[in-house]
């Protein structure tokens, strides 16, 4: 590297174009047919939602299938017990599982994540 000598910062590389994109996923389910339904990397919240109950609905969970969580820019999971389930979102599927298995074990035994995804933001050049 050859020494700067007039006190002038070294050009700084060029950032490339474009923006950062949300992106939105969806959990939900008829937990009485245990029947999942999910959607993930989807441009708004409402088609994350719509996308999850037509998944939830297309596996036979009908009428019953409600939301249980909306994300976005981050993951999300959906852990199950004996009796229970809940789901948490979080930066990482590691940060909502620990959110969500804590919550579990102070209700129910044998908790464990059964699904888990991320709809993390995607970079759009122009």
């Amino acid at each position: 590297m050859t020494p700067n000598y007039n006190n002038t910062p070294p050009p700084m590389p060029q950032q490339p174009a474009g923006e950062w994109i949300t992106r939105w996923g969806a959990i939900g389910g008829n937990a009485p047919k245990g029947i999942l339904g999910v959607s993930t990397g989807m441009p708004t919240e409402q088609a994350a939602i719509q996308a999850a109950l037509a998944d939830c609905r297309s596996k036979g969970g009908g009428s019953g299938c409600k939301l249980d969580i909306s994300y976005y820019n981050q993951c999300a999971v959906l852990v199950t017990g004996n009796k229970l389930y809940n789901t948490s979102s979080a930066a990482t599927v590691e940060q909502a599982a620990a959110k969500s298995l804590a919550v579990c074990q102070k209700a129910d035994v044998n908790c464990r994540v059964h699904y888990s995804a991320c709809s993390l933001p995607e970079f759009v050049r122009p």
